[in-house]
C-alpha cells in the first residue's frame, strides 16, 4: 500500500514536470555557451557545487571570509585564483551568530558589503530543509529578489542535526546535498558552497558519508600541519578540472588575509581523499 501511494504521488507530481530542449550534437558543438566556465578560475565552476572542509580550529572560517571577499571584490583568492566578475554572496550563518559574525567580517579590510547578504540562522537548521518544495521555493524567491549569485551555507551539520540526518549515511546525506543543486537552478545561482568538518583521523576528506566527496564539483580543505594551535596551515583543492596540491598558507594578521605559499608541502603520505 505504501509503494502504491508513493507511485501515485510521483505520477501526480510528474504532471507538472516540463522538459528542457533537446539539442542536436552538431548544434551543441557549434554554439559555445555564453556563460563562462569559471566563477573563480581553477576552483569554482559556473553552476558548480563546492564543499569547503576544515579541521576543528584550523581556520576554516577565516578561509571562508577570504573567499567571500574575493568573490565580492574580484580580488584573487589566496593571491592565486582570479575572479572574472564581482558577485553578490548570501552567507547563511548557522554557527557564529550575528555578534561574532559582525566582528569577524569587520576584521577583513576591503570587504564590499554592498555585495554581501547576511542570513542569520543559528538554531534554525530546519529552515534549510531544501528537500521540502515549499521551503526551497521560498528560498529561491528570496535569493532571486536579492540578486544573489553565490550561496554559502556555513556549516552543514546544524541542518543535518535539525532534520535527524545521520552524517554517516549516504542514503540520507546525498538527497540533502542534491536538494541544494535543485535550489541552485531554481534561484538562478552561479554556485553553491557548503562548509563541513574533516574527520579526526583522515583530515584530507570531509567527515562522514562518502556522499560528501561524491557530490561536489570541487572540494577545498584547510588543515593544520601539526597538533599545536599555532601549527602551519595548508590548503588543498581537487575536483573536475581542479587540482591544487597541498600548499602552505601564509597569514597576514594585520589584514586577516590568507595567501598560498610558493612552496608545496610534501608530507610523507598525503591522505587519500576517498
Amino acid at each position: 500500500a505504501k509503494d502504491a501511494f508513493k507511485i501515485e504521488q510521483v505520477e501526480k507530481a510528474a504532471k507538472n514536470v516540463r522538459f528542457g530542449d533537446f539539442i542536436e550534437g552538431a548544434q551543441f558543438h557549434t554554439r559555445k555557451p555564453d556563460t563562462p566556465k569559471w566563477v573563480m578560475e581553477g576552483l569554482i565552476h559556473h553552476q558548480g557545487s563546492v564543499l569547503l572542509a576544515g579541521q576543528y580550529k584550523s581556520g576554516k572560517s577565516t578561509l571562508m571570509l577570504n573567499l567571500i571577499k574575493s568573490l565580492t571584490t574580484g580580488t584573487p583568492f589566496l593571491g592565486a585564483f582570479a575572479v572574472p566578475n564581482k558577485l553578490k554572496v548570501a552567507y547563511v550563518d548557522l554557527e557564529l551568530g550575528r555578534s561574532l559574525a559582525w566582528d569577524w567580517f569587520d576584521e577583513i579590510p576591503g570587504m564590499d558589503f554592498s555585495k554581501v547578504v547576511y542570513v542569520p540562522r543559528v538554531g534554525q537548521g530546519s529552515q534549510l530543509h531544501m528537500q521540502s518544495e515549499t521551503i526551497r521555493s521560498k528560498w529561491a524567491r528570496q535569493l532571486r529578489a536579492a540578486n544573489v549569485d553565490v550561496l554559502i551555507v556555513d556549516p552543514l551539520s546544524p541542518i543535518m542535526s535539525a532534520l535527524g540526518i545521520d552524517e554517516n549515511s549516504t542514503e540520507t546525506v546525498r538527497p540533502l546535498l542534491d536538494a541544494f543543486d535543485v535550489l541552485k537552478v531554481e534561484a538562478g545561482l552561479q554556485s553553491v558552497i557548503v562548509t563541513h568538518h574533516t574527520g579526526h583521523q583522515n583530515t584530507g576528506r570531509a567527515r562522514g558519508a562518502t556522499a560528501f566527496m561524491d557530490w561536489p564539483s570541487a572540494f577545498m580543505s584547510v588543515t593544520k600541519q601539526g597538533e599545536d594551535e599555532n601549527s602551519d596551515r595548508a590548503f588543498r583543492a581537487f575536483g573536475r578540472d581542479v587540482s591544487v596540491h597541498t600548499t602552505p598558507l601564509m597569514f597576514d594578521e594585520k589584514t586577516r588575509t590568507l595567501k598560498l605559499s610558493s612552496a608545496l608541502y610534501n608530507p610523507v603520505s598525503e591522505p587519500d581523499p576517498f
